[in-house]
Order: structure tokens, then sequence, then C-alpha cells
């Protein structure tokens, strides 16, 4: 590629509002198309970027101080209150990135210190699965991979751990359609494979026949009913399953009743 054609892919942008479009639809146009570039969301004063490149997250950072390696360390318990501010002043009086002075200080190994940077990227990305509101900026090209310790992240598998971390199940559910929407697959093993589904996840994604309705596979699938939903939304997103009828969430049927759906390990609200 050209110096010109660079520059043209990197002036590139794709904005958004999350009130119109929830992240995993926009991080699974990035899956499908596989561009590289850096997704930028906005909500009040917090400001979090997302790396991406080949299908998957690089990096991603936060302006919000509670999503820092450190605290985030701290959270867990992989350091102490004692370490932390030890370590958190130490680093004032040097360049080293925070990391760096955890292995020289002997507090992690350098393995405990990309597996935690890991975790906290998978955090990061994670916490804007909650964001219904919202500004977005896709920027296009590749980028300078400084001051960044690289994490490879299959955006399917971001995407289908992110949305089952959603709490709110109807808002999700509504966005593939009403109780009679029928789906249809339109998936190969291979996807299942790569995406990582465990045996119930593929046992519900095998039960999509182009005759359940979507509220036969919540209410039907092997597990909570409002998990099978998150599931479905999630297969929904990465085009795994289709809408045979498009029923709307406000059609006459109305939408899926989410909060009827039993099932055995279900505990009653």
């Amino acid at each position: 590629m050209s110096a010109e054609d660079q520059q043209n892919t990197r002036q590139f942008q794709y904005r958004g509002d999350l009130a119109d479009t929830p992240l995993p639809e926009i991080l699974a146009r990035a899956a499908h198309f596989t561009v590289p570039g850096v997704l930028e969301a906005v909500r009040d004063d917090v400001t979090t970027e997302i790396y991406i490149r080949d299908g998957r997250v690089i990096h991603a950072r936060s302006s919000d101080i509670g999503t820092s390696l450190g605290v985030y360390l701290r959270r867990v318990g992989d350091l102490s209150q004692d370490q932390f501010r030890r370590v958190m002043r130490e680093r004032r009086d040097k360049t080293e990135r925070l990391g760096v002075l955890l292995v020289e200080a002997g507090l992690l190994s350098p393995e405990q210190v990309h597996e935690a940077i890991k975790r906290q990227t998978e955090e990061i990305v994670w916490s804007l699965f909650s964001w219904w509101q919202g500004k977005v900026t896709f920027k296009l090209g590749d980028w300078d991979e400084v001051d960044m310790i690289g994490i490879q992240l299959p955006l399917a598998r971001v995407i289908i751990d992110g949305i089952k971390r959603e709490s709110d199940v109807r808002a999700l559910i509504a966005r593939i359609g009403g109780r009679t929407t029928v789906l249809t697959s339109n998936f190969t093993v291979e996807d299942a494979v790569e995406a990582g589904l465990d045996a119930e996840d593929y046992e519900l994604l095998t039960m999509v026949d182009g005759e359940r309705t979507l509220y036969e596979l919540c209410a039907q699938g092997p597990k909570p009913g409002k998990d099978n939903a998150k599931f479905l939304y999630a297969m929904f997103v990465l085009d795994l399953v289709r809408t045979v009828t498009n029923g709307s969430g406000e059609d006459a049927d109305g939408p899926v009743p989410i909060q009827k759906f039993r099932h055995s390990d279900d505990e009653r609200e």
C-alpha cells in the first residue's frame, strides 16, 4: 500500500451513537471485515480506546483511573495495598512502565504481568458493553505500537463474553425481534470452533432450525432463559443466526417475555 493510500485509510472514520447501535454490533462489523483501526468511545468524562487488528483486540485503555493496571492488580489481590503504594511512588520518579517495575521489584513474574494485562484489557473492553449511551468513533487504519504490550483477543470471543456479562436482557433480545420471530442457522462447525463455544452453547445453536421461534429457543434451550437470550443475540450479532420472520419487539405479539422463562436451574424472581 502506497503512502498516499495509507494516509487516505487513516482519514476514514465511522461515527455513531451507542443509543442507536450497541457496541457488540459495531465490533462485529470490524470482526467481519478484519480491518485495523482504533475504536474510541466517549461518555461523560470517560474516554476508552480499543485497538483492533486482524479481527482481534490488541490493546485497550481508558481514562477511568479505576481501570488502570495498578488499581486492577490491587483489586484482584495480586498486589497488597502497601505494595501498590510503594510501586506507584517509584513510578512517579521513573519512566518505565508499571509492568517493568513490578518485575524488577520481584513482585510479579513476566508471565504474571502479561496475564494481568490481558485480564485488564478484557475488563476495559467488557465495561463498554454496559454503555447504552455514548459517542463512538472508529478510525480505520493501522497504528504505531508505542508504549503498548500487545494482547491477542479474538473479537468473536470478546463479543460473546461481553454480551454474557450484560444484565439488560430485554434490550438485547429486542434487537433481534419479537417472540414470534423465527431464526435460521448461518454457521459452520468451523465457526463454532473458532468462537470457542461450550457444549451447551453449541447445543442451543444447533436448535436454530428455521422453525423454532425466538421465544421457543430461549425457553427450551439448555441454559436459563435469560442466558439463552444473551447467547442468541451474540450469534445474531456475529451473523451465525439470521431471522426468517423479523417480528419487531413492539409487534402484535409483544416483546419476548424474559421474566416468564422457566428452567430447571432457574431461581424464582
